[in-house]
């Protein structure tokens, strides 16, 4: 019984100074500036911990589990691609970049492997609820009711993105708590989506009707949900193009003014006159791209913007075609370990804002870069699903499930 005790307290520990330390990252590039200092040193720890965090994940579960092969398999042919672009091309002078891409892409695999209990997700849940209620003081105590609201952030858009990223943890602690826990929580998320609405993000309100009507979709047919992923990724692409042709036609003042008038804010919003010439740079080196990090300065200097605000054009100028496809097929391995075990509502909640995630990241980019602090949130709330699924799949021991049978899911040796 002591021991049993004093586990729980070691998982209340860790998992509080942990996600403390995740949401503390937040304030290197947007915070107040006495902050920005520590929180950019916290960062960098936090990324350099993530291989000592994976190399301890994976002795522990003795090597590369049999259920996140695929996974694994996308990674690698990622940061192969990023690394044969970087030898190829003599990118030596960004060796940090790509060395932080990789520390990156150790602490996606390490909290995936790591099997999250109730106990560390209802730490994450309270703290991400405190971090939300202690923004509406903030917002009521300034004198800040009004639109545009940034919170301790510099920028609305961001404080919106934070916002975001911190729901997963409180939607999914509504569940299996006492009632007066899970009024708690609503309150917490009723005050988030708040926020979010006077931070005026048109881009996460996007991501969550999206989330919402997967949600729905999920309870209705899941084999209609197990088809959404190609359906947002479609629309991802078809919306870039779409996008950028409607803006050199007559029909752009119509549609832009239609946009003001319905949402306070114009859709033509200056992306237009930069992600048509951002494809074409990236087609000057199609296959490998040109490097890890390249930022939109450097190769359109008369836009004053500092990065391309879409992460799938951000990875093709990057690493190409051969990258962009590495990144996809990452994505498509990732959606179908969620299809594992989709009972679960921890499952549930994180497949349906991975969907709403991966339409945010055709207007903004956090997946990698820029908004980082914010993506390694966002990363964990895609994980622990993946943890939830793989780790606690309902099959018999000893099955391998093919990737693309007749169960629709990913291989899985539980």
């Amino acid at each position: 019984m002591t021991n049993t005790k004093l586990n729980l307290s070691s998982i209340r520990l860790v998992s509080f100074i942990f996600f403390s330390i995740l949401v503390f990252n937040t304030l290197g590039r947007s915070g107040p500036q006495h902050y920005k200092g520590a929180a950019s040193m916290t960062m960098e720890a936090t990324l350099y911990i993530s291989f000592f965090l994976l190399a301890y994940a994976m002795m522990k579960m003795k090597g590369f589990a049999g259920s996140y092969m695929y996974i694994y398999i996308g990674f690698i042919l990622l940061s192969g691609i990023y690394l044969t672009n970087h030898i190829y091309y003599g990118n030596f002078e960004v060796n940090q970049k790509l060395f932080f891409l990789f520390c990156i892409f150790a602490f996606i695999l390490a909290v995936m492997k790591i099997s999250w209990t109730p106990a560390h997700l209802n730490i994450f849940g309270h703290i991400a609820n405190i971090a939300v209620i202690y923004f509406l003081f903030h917002w009521v105590g300034h004198g800040n009711i009004s639109y545009m609201y940034s919170g301790i952030y510099d920028n609305p858009n961001i404080f919106a993105n934070i916002l975001f990223a911190l729901l997963y943890f409180q939607v999914v602690n509504v569940q299996n708590n006492p009632i007066f826990v899970k009024m708690y929580f609503l309150i917490g998320i009723l005050v988030n989506l708040l926020l979010i609405f006077v931070a005026t993000s048109r881009n996460v309100w996007l991501s969550l009707i999206v989330i919402v009507g997967a949600f729905i979709v999920l309870h209705f047919s899941r084999k209609i949900f197990s088809k959404i992923f190609y359906l947002v990724l479609s629309g991802n692409f078809l919306f870039l193009f779409v996008y950028v042709y409607l803006s050199k036609t007559s029909y752009a003042p119509v549609i832009n003014d239609f946009f003001l008038r319905l949402t306070d804010k114009p859709l033509y919003s200056g992306r237009e006159r930069f992600w048509g010439e951002v494809f074409d740079f990236g087609l000057t080196s199609p296959l490998l791209g040109h490097r890890v990090g390249i930022p939109l300065e450097e190769y359109m200097p008369h836009i004053n913007i500092y990065h391309v605000h879409n992460q799938y054009l951000q990875v093709f100028v990057e690493s190409g075609f051969l990258g962009l496809f590495a990144f996809i097929l990452l994505l498509y391995f990732i959606w179908k370990s969620y299809q594992v075990n989709l009972d679960c509502h921890y499952v549930q909640w994180s497949a349906c804002f991975f969907l709403g995630l991966l339409v945010y990241q055709n207007f903004e980019i956090s997946m990698f870069s820029n908004m980082l602090a914010i993506g390694l949130i966002q990363w964990l709330g895609i994980s622990v699903g993946i943890s939830k699924a793989l780790h606690h799949a309902p099959a018999a021991e000893g099955v391998v499930r093919p990737l693309a049978g007749k169960s629709g899911t990913l291989s899985s040796k539980i």
